[in-house]
């Protein structure tokens, strides 16, 4: 069995990941397109924020706030992205794996 690598991510981290949309090597122009990103794993569907940083070159984060993860779980996900055009064109990324693990230093308390 061949064992897929996945990025590793400790629940209740600032989760921030970011990439460019390029095709052929090129980077796409996203100006006027919305995302949607979900991981989905053994906590269900997790619905992420997706926010253009350069929507002209492409440039795409993907977060979560440490706030928002209170409900994740440790696992492996599956996620991707959704794009839609102002005329309704549906892309839809590649998937990749998040192996979310549970923190072994906890907030401390006030």
């Amino acid at each position: 069995m061949i064992a897929v690598s996945a990025y590793e991510h400790k629940i209740g981290a600032t989760l921030d990941l970011v990439g460019q949309l390029t095709l052929n090597g090129q980077a796409q122009d996203m100006a006027g397109w919305s995302a949607r990103s979900q991981m989905r794993g053994p906590a269900g569907e997790i619905d992420l924020e997706c926010v253009w940083l350069d929507a002209g070159a492409g440039v795409l984060a993907v977060r979560a706030a440490p706030d928002a993860q209170g409900d994740w779980r440790p696992g492996r996900y599956g996620i991707d992205v959704r794009l839609e055009s102002p005329s309704g064109e549906v892309l839809i990324s590649s998937a990749d794996q998040v192996q979310l693990v549970a923190p072994v230093t906890r907030p401390a308390q006030p």
